[in-house]
């Protein structure tokens, strides 16, 4: 029954299939978001790892969208704590959202739209951005965080999946007041599942500022904070002034009476018309209370939303740091801009903003704004605070490419049936084998792989002998010539024990 229950989570939460993330809790909290430690694994998702994630021993995280640019399902990840539940679920269920809740490990939810085809990820991320806004959560993460996966070392970002413990989880999905078992859970989601078509006839009451920042209507559905009225107003009177400015006036006074409790007095709206008429005018995007309801995002996408010059221009999404297993290796950086992957083989090329930029036209055909210096650092900070961290393949970076270098060069030197040259070669470049030992000149070595396209330092090439075993040897005579030898253990070295098979051949192909 548990195979059973694996499979289904399996096949429901379907995505890419060659890497997963791995959580670990390491600090429960009674408030706030719980603390852990995040891990990107490039190893396949396996019907193991549900059973590990149902039974509560390792929590099982899932990248929605696939090779393909397609997903199965995504989700909107609301990071508040607390939530209330029920409440959220009937706010999903009024207008119709075919969604359903599940609470997360720190009390917030993430919101699962689920499909009965597989959908372009572009198209899911549009609606559930288009959904987040309307929920009132602008803000939340939507999952898949990409349109495609770039490369193969592209990863992409993935979600802690639900029903972490099975029966005794506390991320559970709330349907009528009640908590599922994961079998209910299930069956919701089979039922709940839609497609492209479906949704695109579903018709859903955006209220009011549907065109507009996604703030306003946050703002005019929960109400404006106190103290923040007055710029609330103003940003209102820019998105006014955009759409119509001949009604400026008048719309911005019914706006006043209707979402401002109590409405501004008449002297306070006639001082922010003027304020509004001047030409340098713009949305406050970075003040109370217009910042904490922010959806940069989708407000770029509406025709009378946000688009500034002294902003970048783009959206900026993850950064994942991809760690090399050399701790002489420089790590590498993917960074989302506009759902797309942008890779960045050195620190620099994010931290210094003209490399940046150059990047962005280079691979993305995207010229982002210039900001200030100072707006850049702090865009590096906020993004290094939820840095993804990847432990890149053995194989991966300038260490595996040298390996595999090396094995090349003593592979070539190696006879069919793994035989090395006579002692007596040495001195003309060739490994020579004995006593459970090959020897070789670090030197010819290096020399080879510089006709073949691969430069390396001396010394970094030694740093990567001594890690694979090897040893510098003492200095041997051949034919009166003396130099130094490097020796290796055999067995750390691939070889060929078996002959290749050389196909018969036949005919007039046998005459040439």
């Amino acid at each position: 029954m548990k195979n059973e229950l694996a499979e289904r989570f399996m096949k429901r939460f379907q995505g890419l299939m060659r890497a997963h993330g791995q959580y670990t809790l390491l600090k429960e909290s009674s408030k706030g978001k719980a603390k852990g430690q995040a891990l990107t694994l490039q190893e396949p998702v396996t019907l193991a790892l549900w059973e590990s994630h149902l039974a509560g021993k390792k929590c099982l995280g899932i990248v929605p969208v696939n090779e393909e640019g397609l997903c199965w399902f995504g989700a909107i990840d609301i990071d508040e704590y607390d939530l209330d539940q029920n409440s959220l679920e009937r706010e999903v269920r009024d207008p119709g959202l075919p969604l359903i809740p599940c609470r997360t490990k720190s009390g917030g939810a993430h919101l699962y739209l689920f499909f009965k085809e597989p959908v372009e990820a572009k198209f899911a991320r549009s609606i559930l951005s288009k959904w987040s806004a309307l929920l009132g959560y602008p803000k939340a993460e939507i999952f898949p965080k990409q349109d495609k996966i770039e490369s193969d070392e592209d990863t992409g970002n993935w979600i802690n999946a639900p029903y972490f413990g099975g029966d005794k989880t506390v991320r559970y999905a709330v349907r009528d007041g009640k908590n599922l078992s994961p079998g209910e859970f299930l069956n919701l989601a089979d039922q709940a599942a839609t497609t492209k078509g479906e949704i695109k006839k579903l018709k859903v009451s955006e209220g009011d500022f549907s065109d507009g920042p996604p703030c306003l209507q946050v703002l005019a559905r929960r109400g404006f904070p106190e103290g923040t009225r007055n710029l609330g107003l103003y940003d209102a009177g820019i998105y006014y002034k955009m759409k119509d400015e001949n009604s400026l006036e008048e719309n911005l006074e019914e706006f006043n009476r209707r979402y401002m409790k109590p409405p501004l007095s008449s002297k306070d709206v006639m001082t922010i018309l003027k304020s509004i008429g001047k030409k340098d005018y713009f949305y406050k995007c970075k003040d109370q209370p217009i910042s904490n309801a922010c959806s940069r995002a989708v407000c770029m996408g509406r025709e009378f939303g946000a688009s500034s010059k002294s902003d970048l221009g783009v959206s900026i999404g993850d950064l994942q740091k991809i760690m090399t297993t050399s701790p002489t290796d420089s790590p590498r950086w993917v960074l989302k801009v506009n759902g797309l992957s942008l890779k960045l083989p050195d620190t620099d090329d994010f931290t210094q903003q003209n490399r940046f930029r150059k990047a962005c036209i280079n691979q993305l055909n995207i010229y982002p704004n210039r900001i200030k210096d100072k707006e850049w650092g702090k865009r590096i900070q906020e993004l290094l605070k939820t840095v993804k961290e990847i432990l890149a393949p053995d194989d991966a970076g300038e260490k595996g490419s040298f390996v595999d270098m090396f094995n090349k060069y003593i592979g070539l030197r190696i006879g069919p049936l793994g035989k090395l040259r006579d002692r007596e070669t040495l001195n003309l470049g060739n490994p020579w084998e004995s006593d459970g030992w090959i020897s070789f000149r670090s030197m010819e070595m290096l020399e080879w792989m510089k006709k073949k396209k691969f430069s390396i330092t001396p010394r970094e090439a030694w740093d990567y002998l001594r890690d694979m075993g090897a040893v510098d040897g003492k200095m041997v005579k051949v034919k009166g010539e003396k130099f130094r030898v490097w020796k290796i253990p055999s067995s750390s070295v691939p070889r060929q024990n078996e002959p290749f098979d050389i196909p018969e051949i036949s005919g007039e192909e046998a005459k040439f």
